[in-house]
């Protein structure tokens, strides 16, 4: 949302302030507020929980007796933790495409880089960790499903600390 606004705001030829301290720990705040009850909501077992912890393997669908069947809870799993994201994604990167914001040369280059570079690392970590989900959630071997779980929790590591690297990289940011 803020490379978004960046990025029209740098178009227009208008000077940009960085957000308020207090605007970034309010959405900082809602996020990983978020992503908690996010995570709560797949790891308690309770009926209106997404997944089903019994036996020893995790699959789609509540508990014995809840409200979500198995094919409920993937649909919902998928729109929470991939759909809507990546969506989010996808149109704040065409609606900069369309519209031209971010040029190839000048002195916003930098900020069009940096913007791209971090649409191509949530793609090629994020897509092939919801994937490795996907294989995971679906298997009857052991094996599979352990390879699976840790490629997946590795792509979704790899996701942010790639991500944290390339900010702390851009140039402004040592400064």
């Amino acid at each position: 949302y803020e490379i978004h606004k960046l990025a029209r705001y740098s178009h227009r030829r208008r000077k940009t302030r960085p957000p308020p301290l207090r605007k970034v720990f309010i959405q900082g705040v809602c996020v990983y507020s978020l992503a908690t009850f996010i995570a709560i909501w797949f790891c308690l077992e309770v009926p209106w929980s997404l997944t089903n912890r019994g036996g020893g393997k995790t699959s789609f669908g509540s508990p014995e007796g809840g409200v979500f069947t198995k094919l409920q809870a993937w649909i919902i799993s998928s729109l929470v933790t991939f759909i809507i994201p990546s969506s989010c994604v996808i149109y704040i990167g065409f609606d900069i495409w369309r519209r031209k914001l971010l040029p190839k040369s000048g002195r916003t280059r930098v900020l069009s880089l940096f913007f791209l570079r971090i649409v191509l690392v949530f793609f090629a970590c994020y897509i092939p960790g919801f994937l490795a989900g996907l294989v995971r959630l679906s298997t009857k071997s052991i094996a599979v499903w352990y390879s699976m779980h840790v490629a997946r929790a590795l792509m979704e590591v790899s996701q942010a600390m790639l991500t944290l690297y390339m900010a702390c990289k851009k140039y402004d940011v040592g400064k």
